[in-house]
């Protein structure tokens, strides 16, 4: 997917391997020309001030490489099943379960790139400066400035996830889509309740 052609376009005078490493590294300060893709990528290793070793960034390089013969192939992506959230704050949802808000946050949806693993977002867990996402939700609907329709701290997380324009933190990109906006077309109802039961740990 980064071969021939597409390299040629980018201007890119090394290999694949290259470009990858290279990409993984340093990260991606705006999307490619021609995506659609909102925000950036972070950066990633060490060197750039990411939180990856120089093998562990040569890792993830080699899964990567692993998945040209099925991009090529056009594999089909898994589809999903369920009611869709959509943007509605106030849709009651089903019983969240916190790990598989997890494995969530940590895999598919991608949130811990930005919240836990490099500081390109706020951050969830606590910190000495302060508490914890759950905490912090759940005073920010009543600060000066605050521009959501949320009232209470679930109803603000989930504000965050499929509105995440409603509202920016201030210290934050404050371009357009500093989150991906569309959360709501991406995710269902258990997804979100999922999602919800595992923030709410962050104390």
């Amino acid at each position: 997917m980064f071969k021939g052609e597409r390299l040629q376009a980018f201007g890119w005078p090394g290999t694949l391997d290259d470009f990858l490493r290279g990409t993984i590294s340093a990260g991606r300060p705006v999307p490619s020309e021609g995506t659609s893709y909102p925000g950036r990528m972070p950066t990633w290793s060490e060197q750039f001030g990411g939180p990856l070793r120089l093998d562990q960034i040569e890792s993830v390089v080699g899964f990567i490489l692993n998945w040209e013969e099925r991009a090529l192939a056009g594999a089909e992506p898994t589809p999903v099943t369920g009611e869709m959230m959509g943007t509605d704050i106030l849709v009651a949802l089903p019983p969240g379960d916190a790990e598989d808000g997890r494995a969530l946050a940590e895999g598919t949806l991608g949130c811990a790139a930005c919240h836990s693993l490099s500081p390109v977002g706020p951050p969830w867990a606590a910190t000495e400066e302060q508490p914890g996402l759950a905490v912090r939700a759940g005073l920010r609907t009543g600060e000066d400035g605050y521009l959501g329709e949320a009232t209470t701290a679930e109803e603000y997380l989930i504000e965050s996830v499929v509105r995440p324009n409603a509202y920016v933190v201030a210290g934050y990109p404050d371009n357009p889509n500093p989150m991906p906006p569309n959360f709501g077309e991406r995710i269902t109802l258990q997804n979100m309740a999922d999602l919800l039961a595992y923030m709410l740990t962050f104390r």
